[in-house]
């Protein structure tokens, strides 16, 4: 397993690596995964393929949570902190997640490996989220892993807006077709409904919810 430091900083004139590590935003280590993947598909580097799925295997394993949601930052269940209740699990790692995963299923076939887990793992948070998700379209900006909704108001939800598009094109290639399934086109009709509910956000104010309570969500 050869996971992706949050972020490096400059201590007494070296740089080190800071501690943590992170699904997406800073660490974006389930990104960095499958960059690894594809270099082996293009370059066929054994290296990169056994660092890539070591990494991708590592986090699918110890941080699915039986609800559908997803521990973002692997060092809370790796013993440099301890889990706790409290912690939240913001939509934006979380989004990251669940797209990444989606690509992952498809890289690792490239790869001529078989990882289900992968695609049922981006499912569980897309049907986490649009089960959570507000009657006028809005998604919540972060959860606590027994699902309770942190703080439902803002863009930041907008991060689940491309998994839940690549969801549909997951179904697609197993052909149950939109017109056939009626939770297919309620997740359409809600991500359309999501977008309409961002843009009136974004072009009047011209920024996002970058606010208390919730600090990981950044300016435009």
């Amino acid at each position: 397993m050869d996971l992706q430091s949050v972020s490096r900083r400059i201590k007494s004139g070296e740089w080190s690596k800071r501690k943590g590590y992170e699904i997406g935003w800073c660490g974006q280590n389930a990104s960095f995964a499958n960059s690894l993947l594809f270099d082996y598909i293009k370059h066929k580097n054994k290296e990169s393929l056994d660092k890539g799925v070591a990494t991708l295997d590592a986090w699918a394993k110890l941080c699915r949570l039986p609800n559908g949601l997803f521990i973002t930052n692997y060092d809370r269940i790796s013993g440099q902190r301890s889990q706790i209740d409290n912690v939240v699990i913001d939509a934006c790692n979380l989004g990251t997640a669940a797209l990444n995963y989606f690509e992952a299923t498809e890289l690792v076939k490239a790869c001529g490996l078989e990882r289900p887990d992968y695609e049922s793992l981006a499912f569980g948070i897309c049907d986490f989220v649009r089960n959570d998700q507000q009657d006028n379209g809005v998604y919540g900006r972060g959860w606590y892993p027994n699902g309770e909704c942190f703080y439902r108001e803002g863009t930041i939800g907008c991060f689940m807006v491309p998994p839940h598009a690549r969801s549909i094109h997951a179904f697609e290639r197993l052909h149950l077709f939109i017109f056939r399934n009626p939770g297919l086109r309620s997740l359409c009709e809600r991500a359309e409904n999501k977008k309409d509910i961002l843009r009136p956000g974004l072009w009047i104010p011209g920024v996002s919810t970058r606010s208390h309570p919730f600090p990981s969500c950044a300016r435009l």
